[in-house]
């Protein structure tokens, strides 16, 4: 079976940090670390799904995936209870990936 060239993807995890779980695991695997982009939330803390720095990573790296994991940990400005009209406009950041023909994965935790 033939996979495919190998893509660019932003992983944003809140839970693992990137220097000494998130990129070692990858790397044992294989990855090509070059193509894979995160966030750094230890200098910019509070990042959630409605943050511009989502929409600027996704415009500047241009990845073909999106992982957010878990996608608790990045709803703190997002009220589910708000009118459908209102919570529209709360994921605005990651709308901006169908422009660049980009996937979003959101993992949630039970």
């Amino acid at each position: 079976m033939q996979i495919g060239a190998p893509q660019k993807v932003i992983y944003q995890c809140s839970e693992d940090g990137v220097s000494d779980t998130i990129k070692p695991r990858l790397e044992r695997c294989g990855a090509d670390c070059g193509k894979i982009a995160f966030i750094n939330e230890e200098v910019y803390n509070g990042l959630t799904l409605d943050d511009e720095r989502i929409r600027q990573a996704i415009n500047e790296f241009r990845p073909r995936l999106v992982v957010i994991d878990p996608i608790q940990a990045y709803l703190a400005a997002i009220r589910i209870c708000r009118s459908q009209a209102e919570r529209g406009n709360s994921c605005a950041a990651l709308e901006c990936a169908a422009g660049y023909d980009c996937a979003i994965v959101l993992i949630g935790h039970l």
